[in-house]
């Protein structure tokens, strides 16, 4: 059997009952589960199992700790949740911290409630992602995320409890989540965008760069020459021509400047099209907009 390590949850560990809940009691009282940004512990970590399959530990440019997925669809859509505007905070394993109430919540609709195995405490439900967003007018609020697979729910509904019960496990996060005002949504990891996913895992490579590659003068130059050129003439060029052209309007190296170039992509200084075309440096590079002022400070970012 894996062994967790130390500081993740596991059931599996206790075989007392008291001794399980005693656990899951003192975690919630030292704020796993809780918390914001840094201070944020997922309740599920890499290593809560004995089995699974992909899983991954990954650094933030959001808030300056890891996240922790325990699946392919998970990683793909923090990608997504990594480079969208609008979202300030991702916090994923995100437990319904209230258990009693779950509980209540599946007496109260005629379900069976959920226990850890061979004993009568009700699970902490966990989902899988609470985001921090903000909207148009600039308000902060919390949207919970369920990823799930219609491949597994095919599966399931040729069981004769299978989908019955997913459902209603379902309703009964839903059901929390509404009580406290927080929007819950189910997305399907099928209908997940793979192009932009994959770009996005692309430019993310290049989110953190030597300090010294991100001045401002050198910023500032690529701007230039994108204004310069114009939008049209710098599309009809490959990526590849383009960072060359750009490395001698700055006087910088090939790699060096690629990797500028592609930083600002991530940061938006560069804005291109991530959704229909793959990043590929023998092809061209669709920008669709480029910043119009010239900076006064250093971007973050520079590692």
């Amino acid at each position: 059997m894996k062994i967790p390590p130390q500081g993740t949850f596991s059931s599996g560990r206790y075989k007392d009952p008291h001794k399980l809940k005693a656990k899951i009691d003192s975690l919630i009282a030292a704020g796993v589960g809780q918390g914001s940004m840094e201070g944020y512990e997922p309740w599920l970590k890499i290593g809560s199992f004995a089995s699974q399959g992909a899983s991954y530990v990954v650094p933030s440019m959001k808030c300056p700790r890891s996240h922790h997925f325990l699946s392919k669809s998970e990683y793909h859509f923090y990608l997504l949740q990594e480079f969208a505007a609008d979202v300030l905070e991702i916090r994923e394993q995100f437990p319904l911290i209230n258990y009693g109430r779950t509980f209540q919540i599946a007496v109260e609709k005629g379900f069976k409630p959920s226990f850890y195995r061979n004993t009568t405490i009700p699970r902490v439900y966990t989902t899988d992602f609470m985001l921090t967003k903000v909207n148009a007018v600039g308000e902060r609020y919390l949207s919970a995320v369920s990823i799930k697979s219609r491949k597994d729910h095919a599966k399931l509904a040729g069981t004769k409890r299978g989908l019955k019960r997913t459902i209603e496990l379902a309703v009964i996060e839903k059901t929390y989540w509404d009580e406290i005002g927080v929007q819950w949504d189910t997305v399907f990891a099928e209908d997940l965008p793979v192009i932009r996913i994959k770009n996005i895992q692309t430019l993310k490579s290049h989110a953190q760069i030597k300090a010294s590659l991100c001045s401002d003068r050198l910023i500032n130059g690529i701007l230039r020459f994108l204004h310069d050129i114009g939008l049209s003439a710098a599309n009809e060029m490959t990526l590849k021509a383009l960072v060359r052209s750009v490395s001698k309007y700055i006087y910088m190296n090939y790699v060096d400047a690629f990797e500028l170039f592609m930083y600002m992509a991530w940061h938006k200084y560069v804005v291109v099209n991530i959704n229909d075309y793959l990043i590929r440096v023998t092809k061209p590079l669709e920008i669709v907009s480029v910043r119009g002022e010239l900076l006064s400070s250093t971007l973050s970012g520079a590692a």
